[in-house]
This record gives structure tokens, sequence and C-alpha cells, in this order.
């Protein structure tokens, strides 16, 4: 008969001690630091990366829930559909909801460095702008030393100078940083069109070097059978804007490139100088729009906490963010169209447009004003509440990243006014400056 089962020993505790890290006689593991000066450089180096920290977070975001509009701005850019409507139809019948994610990885991969890199070079070249027009502008020491004399100008000048020339550079620096994501994004937004308008453009070279093109009545109907077999190819709801001529015949191209794919196939016709393919209306676009784009953002917020009388809110960050993102792609969407049109031509034996300018001449010429804005309407449902979202995200982040110093100003481990942690105010406003 086997002996009787005894019950475990009770969970034994010394009289008179209370050691909550053990059970019984076995040790807990430790799960977290207790040192106060470790708490504080770690809220120290959050605020310090406080502006990197939030701009990837707002990139993120803001990528991911805006970047099907951007798919079909891009293609609606670039070729011929009869409406908006028609774009996204055909997008989601012929490739279904990974069509308006085409080309998202390094977009995403990519967008948190660039976005911090964008604000961070702002925020710098803003601050020097602000110094050389008001002296101490940007640490908000702009008074004359107990002297009546005022700054030459208003803090609304200097801010609106200051954000305006602080986001061209910024623009400048991320033009040259994304050039090559950008236009690989662009050729994979447009894959599966430029394959199929590949048909297309091999019947018209046909038409235009057939031997009966060399008379008259042959040659115009050769071009206008050629013409009803291209229209025959799977492209009825879209063609390229503007028939490619015979000299920029697309080379072929795999139905379906990767990423990685899209972009041997760019070093396969260009060489690796052909990531630089359309770089000039990209840095044109990233300029302008950067600039547009701060300044209106910082001259809402002002205007608006100033109307106000109080410190810059939830509300006022998205309305600012819905009305610089509508007002920047408003101003700039010429130039996107013009910089869409000529990547598209990135893979083409000849391109079509040898600069910037002779693009938007032959853009004009094939529809006035109205080819620069197309695709307009899609940007403008995505520019008020993805901006919108941007900068609350942004402002969020920032000012819980803020928080950490006051935080760690009150620790033992760190001094109050250090300057691991000082928090940078101008004019009795916290600023996104460092």
């Amino acid at each position: 008969m086997p002996p009787p089962l005894t019950p475990p020993p009770p969970l034994r505790r010394d009289a008179g001690q209370d050691r909550p890290d053990l059970v019984g006689d076995v040790p807990l593991p430790v799960v977290a630091s207790n040192d106060p000066n470790q708490d504080a450089r770690f809220r120290a180096l959050v605020h310090r990366h406080r502006v990197t920290l939030a701009a990837s977070s707002a990139a993120i975001v803001g990528n991911v829930a805006g970047y099907p509009f951007d798919t079909v701005k891009t293609r609606f850019q670039t070729f011929s559909y009869p409406s908006l409507s028609a774009c996204i139809r055909d997008t989601y019948h012929t490739e279904g909801l990974h069509g308006f994610f085409r080309g998202i990885m390094p977009q995403l991969l990519a967008s948190s460095f660039f976005k911090s890199a964008s604000f961070a070079a702002y925020v710098g070249a803003k601050a020097r702008v602000a110094d050389a027009l008001v002296p101490g502008a940007s640490s908000g020491n702009s008074g004359t030393g107990g002297s009546d004399q005022q700054p030459a100008l208003s803090p609304a000048t200097t801010l609106l100078v200051s954000s305006f020339f602080g986001g061209m550079c910024s623009g400048a620096m991320i033009a040259v940083l994304t050039q090559p994501f950008e236009l690989i994004k662009v050729l994979r937004q447009l894959q599966m069109l430029i394959g199929r308008s590949q048909p297309m453009d091999a019947a018209l070279d046909h038409a235009l070097h057939s031997p009966q093109a060399a008379v008259g009545a042959a040659a115009g109907s050769t071009a206008t059978a050629a013409l009803e077999t291209a229209a025959s190819a799977p492209l009825a709801a879209a063609k390229p804007v503007g028939l490619a001529s015979a000299s920029t015949i697309l080379r072929p191209m795999a139905a379906e490139l990767s990423t990685v794919g899209m972009a041997r196939e760019i070093v396969r016709v260009r060489g690796p100088m052909g990531f630089g393919f359309g770089f000039s209306a990209h840095l044109l676009r990233e300029m302008l729009g950067s600039a547009v784009y701060f300044s209106s953002y910082e001259i809402a917020k002002y205007g608006l906490s100033e109307a106000t009388g109080s410190e810059p809110n939830l509300a006022v960050h998205i309305l600012s963010g819905a009305f610089c993102g509508t007002l920047a792609w408003t101003i700039i969407f010429p130039t996107d169209v013009i910089k869409s049109t000529i990547q598209k031509d990135t893979l083409a034996t000849t391109p079509r447009f040898t600069s910037v300018w002779a693009c938007a001449r032959s853009l004009y010429a094939q529809g006035g004003v109205r080819v620069f804005y197309r695709g307009i309407s899609a940007t403008m449902v995505r520019a008020a509440p993805i901006h919108s979202l941007n900068w609350a995200v942004y402002e969020a982040v920032l000012r819980m990243c803020t928080d950490q110093a006051k935080v760690a100003a009150d620790d033992d481990g760190v001094r109050p006014g250090s300057p691991a942690v000082r928090v940078h105010v101008s004019g009795g406003k916290m600023e996104p400056g460092a």
C-alpha cells in the first residue's frame, strides 16, 4: 500500500519581516529599477529626441491612412481615366485592395526617418533664420535688455519668414534623401497601368514604322487599324496622358515587380544614376511644398492661439493641420503632376521631356490649366483629415515627451534647468523646436 500523500508546506515568511521579493525561500525576479537617477536620465533622453519621436509617430499613422488616396491621385494624374470613381473601380477590379497599397513598404519603412529628418532640419533652419532676423528670437531672449526699443519685425512676421525659409531648407534636404524612394513608389503605383499600356504603344510603333507609312493613304489606314487594335487591349478605363510617340515606347517590363525588382529594373535601363530621374521636378515640389506647409501651419496655429488667448490645444492643431495641408497641396499640385508625368517615363527608351519647363508646356498645350489639377479631388479628400491627424499626433507625442522633462526636473538625479531637461519656451508658448 503506497504511503499517503502529504500536502506541500505552506509558504513561509519569517516573522517580523516584510519581504515582497520572496515567495518562501525563492526570490522573485526584479522587473524594474527603482533608481530615480535612471528614470530621470530616461526622461531626459525622451525629451532630447522629442522631435524625432513625434515626427516618426505622425509619419507612420499618416502614411497608412493616406496611401490609398496617394495611389489614386498618381494614377489619375498620369492616365486618362474618365472620372475619379472610374480610377478607383478599375484599380479595385483589376488589382484588389492590394492595388491601393502597391509600393507602400519602402515608403512606410523610410517615412519615419525622413519625417524626423525633415522636422529636425526645419526646426534647426527656422531657429537660425529667426535669430538672423531678430537676435535671440529662437530662445525667447529677443528683448532689448530694458530698452524701450522694439524689434524691427513683429512676432508674426518673424514666424512667417523663418518658418517659410526653414521649410525650404528642409524640403531641399528631403528631396535629396527621398528621390530614389519616391521614384520607385511612383513606378510601383503605375506598374500595372504601364504594363497594360504597352500593347497600345507597340501598336502605334508598328503603325508609324510600317512600310505603308511612306504612302499617305496607306499610312492613314494602317495607323487607324493600329489604333483600333490598341483600343481592344485591356486598357478600356485608362490610357496614358498624351499618347506616347514611337521614340518613347517603354522597354518590356514584367507584369509584376517587387520593390527590389523595380529598383533592379531602373538600374538595368538607366544605370545607377537612373534613381535621379526627374529630380529637378521633385526638388521643386519639395522645396515649395515644405515652405508653404510649415509656414501656413505655424501662422494658423499662432493666429488661432492669439484669437482665443490660450495655449494651442487639440482643436487648434487639427484646424491648423487641415489648413496647411489643403493650402500646400493647392499651390504645389501642378508641380506634382509634372513630377509624376516625367517620372512615368523612367523606363522609356527615350523620355518625352527633357526638362520641367518642357513638360509643363506640353501639358498646358494638351489641356490648359485644368490638366495641372488632374487628380486633385483625391488629394483634397485626403489633405484635410490626413494632415490634421499628422499634426495632432505630432503635437500630442511632442507634448508627452516635453512633459517627461518636467518630471525629470523634479527628480533628485537631475537639476531643474539643466541642459538635458531644459524646456524651450518662446513668448510664453511651448515651441516644437529643440
